[in-house]
């Protein structure tokens, strides 16, 4: 049996429609102009859509104490390099916000660092490369690099699982930020597996990281 409808709730169903309608024309309408003002300062759909992900995807930037743990000072190292990638900002908005992630002993120390060179007549650091270079100085010994990498060579996978392998591997391998050809890296990769998947892997014919 069909449900009669009354004459006031036909007219908000008309009523409802033609709001719909227009609500829709209008939606289209300010989405078109958009797209011409967009067209007409070189973006693209594609852009906009990049900017509004950009926007909803914070990425926050840890602060270093200045303790005197090398992996812990290499980590926030690379953290920062990937936040200031992320937000793309110029040299000298890194040194002042990597400043302001320095907290305690290493905030001391910059401060030192920085009243150093004025008493000298000298410029401040203005480049995040300079910076990096002079904390390393500071928090990464000569040593560390040739302790990672001798780590990196005897990482083997044993009761881990591969996935957990396959992170502590692209860790050490970040980490140790060596230069060799892919095919290098792979037999480092061989070398750690377990026997069987070893064999798996080379039955495949794997060539490549990826």
């Amino acid at each position: 049996m069909f449900k009669r409808i009354e004459p006031q709730e036909s007219f908000r169903i008309r009523h409802s429609k033609t709001n719909k309608y227009h609500k829709n024309n209008h939606y289209e309408q300010v989405h078109s102009e958009r797209h011409q003002y967009d067209y007409h300062l070189g973006y693209s759909k594609h852009d906009d859509f990049d900017e509004r992900v950009l926007s909803h995807n914070k990425i926050e930037a840890p602060s270093f104490d200045g303790r005197h743990d090398p992996w812990i000072f290499d980590m926030w190292i690379h953290d920062m390099d990937q936040f200031f990638e992320w937000h793309n900002l110029s040299d000298n908005r890194k040194v002042r916000f990597a400043k302001m992630k320095l907290i305690g002993e290493a905030k001391t120390y910059w401060r030192e660092v920085e009243d150093c060179l004025e008493m000298r007549g000298k410029l401040p650091i203005t480049d995040w490369i300079k910076m990096k270079q002079n904390l390393q100085e500071k928090y990464l010994p000569q040593s560390y690099r040739n302790k990672l990498l001798d780590q990196w060579n005897n990482l083997r996978q044993g009761n881990k699982s591969i996935n957990k392998y396959i992170t502590q591997f692209n860790d050490y391998m970040m980490r140790c930020a060596i230069r060799e050809n892919e095919a290098m890296t792979l037999r480092r990769f061989y070398k750690g597996l377990k026997d069987d998947l070893r064999r798996e892997v080379v039955f495949q014919g794997v060539s490549t990281l990826d």
